[in-house]
């Protein structure tokens, strides 16, 4: 099988990239940003440097893959308005040029990484037919690009995933490594409503797990799927936290607020029953290996 995996300089692309490089069934090819460092690249897989937000990048691709995993997305996705361009090029025009590729390339799936938050704001577990109503450019971006997939899918097999609070070893600049890193600074850490955000983690290893069911599940049939990939147990803020101080020995210098409480819940229920499993790995687990306790 030839896979076509853009976003492979990103934590889950790196970590999807090697996974499947332990699969002599596939024959992968990377498609990164930037040039990968010796110690983040592998012998068995082969690598192109591209940029979704200039134009005539796909005219580097190979002429036939069998299933495309787009996982790239703007670097600048926290930055509004100053990485709205940059958002407007990667996510959405980057996903259309790829697409549009695909038709002559004999593509037969477009696997499609989304985020939980396309969904409109709920305390309540959300569910892949609940309505969408981004709050922010990022997440409106994404959400434009499962509409322009969307018609897509009567040309062949196209899969939304939707992610919600993927973490693990190696890991930067999102909730959890910048929870540890300011509890290892001591930095301070707000709560709101001393609870701060709601959410249900979801581990690396978990995560390859349902990526790599989509791939091979066998479904090449015209049409969209869309899932939640998520984990199974709703973790507030203050919890994380509180597991992460004590798995690293240090007290965590918090500040209740009286801000809102919010909740950024996945429901998995459709993929796990798809899959017939369960993520294994709880959240505790998952921390303790994170901070390598």
């Amino acid at each position: 099988m030839r896979i076509l995996l853009t976003g492979a300089s990103g934590f889950i692309g790196r970590n999807l990239a090697r996974h499947m490089a332990m699969n002599s069934n596939y024959e992968v090819i990377c498609l990164a940003r930037r040039l990968l460092h010796v110690e983040e690249s592998h012998p068995d897989l082969q690598y192109i440097q591209a940029d979704l937000s200039r134009s005539g990048w796909t005219q580097r691709l190979p002429s036939r893959i069998d299933v495309v995993c787009h996982l790239a997305q703007s670097s600048q996705y926290r930055d509004f308005p100053g990485g709205a361009r940059d958002m407007m090029a990667v996510n959405i025009e980057g996903t259309f040029e790829l697409l549009e590729w695909a038709r002559g390339a004999s593509v037969k799936k477009f696997i499609f990484t989304s985020t939980g938050n396309v969904y409109a704001p709920s305390e309540n577990p959300l569910k892949e037919d609940d309505p969408l109503g981004p709050s922010s450019m990022y997440g409106a971006s994404k959400a434009a690009a499962e509409m322009i997939i969307t018609p897509y899918g009567d040309l062949y097999n196209c899969s939304i995933l939707r992610l919600f609070g993927v973490y693990g070893p190696g890991q930067t600049g999102m909730l959890i490594p910048t929870m540890i890193k300011k509890i290892r600074d001591g930095g301070r850490i707000t709560l709101d409503g001393g609870v701060g955000l709601r959410f249900t983690p979801l581990f690396i290893e978990e995560c390859l797990k349902m990526l790599d069911w989509v791939v091979n599940d066998g479904t090449t049939s015209k049409g969209v799927d869309v899932y939640n990939l998520c984990g199974a147990e709703v973790i507030t803020l203050r919890q994380a936290v509180d597991h992460l101080g004590e798995l690293m020995g240090i007290q965590p210098n918090t500040e209740t607020t009286c801000g809102e409480i919010t909740s950024l819940i996945g429901d998995n229920r459709k993929l796990a029953e798809a899959m017939q499993y369960s993520p294994r790995i709880g959240y505790l687990e998952g921390l303790k290996k994170t901070v390598g306790a």
